[in-house]
Formats: C-alpha cells, structure tokens, sequence
C-alpha cells in the first residue's frame, strides 16, 4: 500500500515501534489496576440499575461500600458475588440496599478501656519506630475512659469479615436528611454557634448527650447574646 503522505515505510515502523514501548508502561498500569468507574460499569453489566430514594445510582452504594471495606484493589466482582453466595441474597439489588445501610464493627458488644485499644493498635501496627509509650495525661471535658461500638439505638447481625459484625440503625437515616443535617452543622461551626451545632447533632443522633461543660459553654453563649 503507498502512502498518501510519501512516508518511508521504515520510518513509520519505527515510529510505531517507539509509540508502543513509550504506551507499555500505560498499558501495563492499566491492566493491573482499576478505578470507580471501571468498577460501578462491572456492576451496571452485571444487572445492577435504578437509584435510592435520594437519586443515588446503586452501583454507587455497593461500589462505595465493597471500597469501604475490602478496598477496589481487586475489583468488586469477587467480594459482590461472594456476598451474595455466603450471605444469601437473591440479587444484586438485594445486596445493595442492605451493604448502603449498614457499617461493619467490632463483635465486642460491652464497653472496652481506650488503654486497651491503644494498646492493641500499637501491639498490631505494621511498623512502629522504637516503642511507643502511653502517657496518660488524665480526662479532658468530655473524655471517657471506655467506649461502646454499639449504640442503644442499633442493631447487629453476622457479616462475611472474620470477628465484625453488621451495625444498623433501627430507622436508617435518608441521604437527604444526613445532607441537611451536615450543612446545618457546618454552618453552625462557621458562625460558632455552639447551642445550634449541639441540636443539629441530637437530631440526626437522638442517643447523643453533650458533655456538661458543653451545655454550661452554650448555656453562657446563648445568656451572653441576649445580654
């Protein structure tokens, strides 16, 4: 074939030749990695259409959640399809709906001391320069000495990760209603209205109570403004 362009043919090889070694390194990349959009495609080919009540496309909740607790590295179509077989779904919208209401925590149902969370940490890192020292420097306003994973207002069922449990709310909160929640929070912060920001909190979190020096602090605000 002659070339339009009266090309050397030996120069358009090696040009292409150049064109392919410079593209590997791209190429190699890209066959050993993914991205969201590759993923959320996965799932769209798999059968998985439609959105939540907040238009929300559900190849976004489950890409977001495989991502939140198994990571994309692998892809979702191992986790997705394992789930469904360990877990007994009937289909991917089924799994869907359930993996965006809820979050994985600890099977540890009682309260556990902060020192002994940290030292679990510690003893676990993967790479800790020396030893680390827990200091204890005694409680701020607002600190406790042990923390609950479950609250009074949640539920727990058996997830597919090895000593994690599924938490869900009784009531799942609409995306719309945590949209508005946390615009109302961030616009108390920025004009530091602490009372505000305190009934912004209860109403998305009914079981939250503010430390008493909290509600001392916006009790003096709110008594300030309407002096």
């Amino acid at each position: 074939m002659t070339s339009k362009l009266n090309l050397d043919p030996a120069v358009v090889a090696k040009a292409r030749e150049l064109a392919r070694r410079a593209g590997a390194p791209v190429v190699k990349l890209a066959q050993t990695h993914t991205t969201v959009s590759v993923e959320r495609a996965v799932l769209r080919l798999a059968g998985l259409d439609g959105a939540d009540e907040d238009g929300m496309p559900w190849v976004n909740r489950l890409a977001d959640a495989v991502r939140e607790t198994t990571g994309l590295e692998h892809g979702v179509a191992s986790p997705v399809w394992d789930a469904m077989l360990t877990g007994g779904y009937p289909d991917l919208h089924t799994l869907a709906v359930d993996a965006a209401s809820t979050v994985l925590v600890s099977e540890a149902s009682e309260p556990f001391s902060i020192v002994d969370l940290a030292s679990f940490l510690i003893q676990n890192a993967p790479s800790v320069p020396g030893k680390v020292e827990i200091r204890h420097t005694g409680l701020r306003p607002g600190d406790k000495l042990t923390e609950r994973m479950i609250a009074s207002d949640e539920s727990t069922s058996p997830s597919n990760v090895a000593s994690l449990q599924k938490a869900s709310p009784h009531l799942p909160i609409a995306a719309s209603i945590l949209d508005a929640a946390i615009e109302e929070m961030d616009t108390a912060i920025r004009a530091r209205e602490l009372r505000r920001l305190l009934d912004a909190i209860a109403r998305l979190i009914p079981a939250y109570r503010p430390s008493r020096q909290l509600q001392q602090q916006a009790d003096a605000e709110e008594t300030e403004i309407m002096a």
